[in-house]
């Protein structure tokens, strides 16, 4: 049984030429409606006619012109996260699939936001030292064991593996890659970064807009939780 942390990755590449790009790609969309693109120009980041226009088009709330953008982002999650983001409307999904995913050996389960000094590793039952963890978390490795056990189980037993899951807990990881237009994506962690939202989509959607304030803060540095 292995358990590791939750974690994601912005897959859309985002060096400063790739931002240039994207940036530039949405103004010259929101130029065609005044048909004003001879006005395009870029010196550098802190020097173009893109930052001031978007600027003006998120505080004017006018997002559509931000749809013209995706944006795709890979999950490492568990299943409870993914029934929260799948939510989600206007998104592209590509999910892990536990019918077709035959786990032979080390099931792999998220280590959950409030257990977080349990190590990423293999855990086998009598086979790590009890003495380094809670109670707590003994009791959370040792349930993790036994799921991946009847789980195990039942594939000898010759169930399919779409059949043999069934016994497998909300706490299975799987791997999500979401797509998304920007206009989408603000909207998704502004909703998804609140104090109501589970701690687990918390655990991945905070440090996803940080990061995004950081590579392209003219789309997303109003966004506040």
């Amino acid at each position: 049984m292995l358990l590791v942390k939750p974690s994601f990755r912005i897959l859309t590449p985002l060096g400063d030429d790739r931002i240039k790009e994207i940036l530039q790609y949405l103004e010259f969309h929101a130029r065609n409606c005044y048909q004003s693109q001879d006005k395009i120009y870029w010196n550098s980041y802190t020097d173009n006619s893109c930052i001031p226009l978007l600027n003006k088009i998120i505080k004017n709330k006018h997002f559509s012109i931000l749809e013209h953008a995706l944006l795709s982002v890979q999950f490492i999650a568990d299943r409870r996260f993914l029934a929260e983001i799948t939510r989600q409307r206007l998104c592209s999904f590509a999910v892990e699939s536990s019918r077709f995913c035959r786990y032979d050996s080390n099931v792999t389960f998220i280590i959950p936001t409030n257990l977080p000094n349990i190590p990423e590793g293999v855990y086998h039952a009598g086979h790590y030292d009890k003495s380094q963890y809670t109670n707590e978390e003994i009791d959370f490795i040792e349930d993790m064991i036994y799921f991946e056990n009847a789980y195990i189980k039942r594939l000898n037993l010759g169930w399919t593996p779409q059949l043999a899951s069934v016994v497998l807990p909300g706490g299975l990881k799987t791997t999500i890659n979401m797509t998304a237009n920007l206009r989408q994506m603000r909207y998704i962690l502004q909703l998804r970064t609140t104090n109501k939202c589970h701690p687990s989509m918390l655990e991945l959607t905070i440090p996803l807009l940080n990061d995004l304030k950081e590579k392209i803060p003219v789309i997303f540095k109003d966004i506040t939780y």
